[in-house]
């Protein structure tokens, strides 16, 4: 899983210093950003997920609200302690333990607490924008067309780790899909439609954190369940080995 972290400065040469200590841990200079108010004001355009992934820096904002699913209200709070004058040392990382070195370092070359700088705003009568609209708060996050995203955060003094795992579509393996049908099911006189729930169902398994780093066996009891009630009517002995295919293949991309 990748992870991008975020911390907060009050001085600008504060942040350039600690984006300069973090690189100085390994990290590449195209995975540490320092971003100030004005470099937010490009989060209005969003692009395919892949341009996030693999272009340029679009915005602090931008790349939060598309990429992580972060919604209200930390964008608000970002947003705020940027026009505050504050700046925002982002770092990309690879894995968790990269993560942690960054989180570490950036909080021993003093990050704000964040979480404690919003407690003083609203003592001093600042309001947070309004939360995100309920309708795109009860819908799936998406990152640019065709991609699903479930992602985690913790705050530890402060410095947020957002964690995120990137799911292709579904019909980016549609061709896959249907040739394993062919393969396996067709000459039993049956439809691809009546498999399709079971394929799209086992795409979905890969975007459940539930199921984050675990094997087939270990999350099949608990696929199954969740089949059972969902297809009451749809034997999982007969869809079992569609599911598995689908989750197996969403899952090594």
């Amino acid at each position: 899983m990748k992870h991008t972290v975020i911390a907060l400065f009050d001085k600008a040469e504060d942040a350039q210093k600690a984006a300069q200590a973090v690189k100085a841990r390994g990290f590449n200079a195209s995975s540490v950003h320092v971003i100030q108010h004005s470099d937010a004001a490009d989060a209005q355009v969003i692009p395919p997920t892949a341009e996030i992934e693999g272009g340029p820096l679009t915005g602090l904002l931008h790349r939060l609200s598309v990429l992580f699913g972060v919604e209200e209200p930390h964008l608000a709070h970002y947003e705020e302690a940027m026009r505050r004058g504050g700046r925002v040392v982002q770092v990309d990382a690879g894995d968790e333990a990269q993560a942690a070195t960054a989180r570490d370092t950036l909080l021993a070359l003093g990050a704000v607490d964040i979480d404690d700088r919003i407690a003083e705003w609203l003592r001093a009568g600042w309001q947070s924008p309004a939360a995100a609209s309920d309708a795109a708060a009860s819908t799936p996050v998406g990152a640019g067309p065709g991609s699903v995203v479930h992602r985690q955060e913790v705050s530890i003094g402060g410095v947020r780790v957002y964690g995120h795992v990137v799911v292709a579509a579904f019909d980016h393996f549609a061709d896959d899909f249907r040739a394993e049908y062919e393969a396996l099911y067709a000459a039993q006189g049956t439809t691809y439609d009546d498999f399709d729930a079971a394929y799209r169902y086992g795409h979905a398994l890969v975007s459940d954190s539930r199921y984050d780093g675990r094997s087939w066996d270990e999350i099949e009891p608990q696929a199954r369940a969740d089949w059972e009630r969902r297809y009451p009517q749809s034997s999982w002995q007969r869809f079992q080995r569609a599911v598995r295919h689908a989750w197996e293949r969403t899952t090594r991309q």
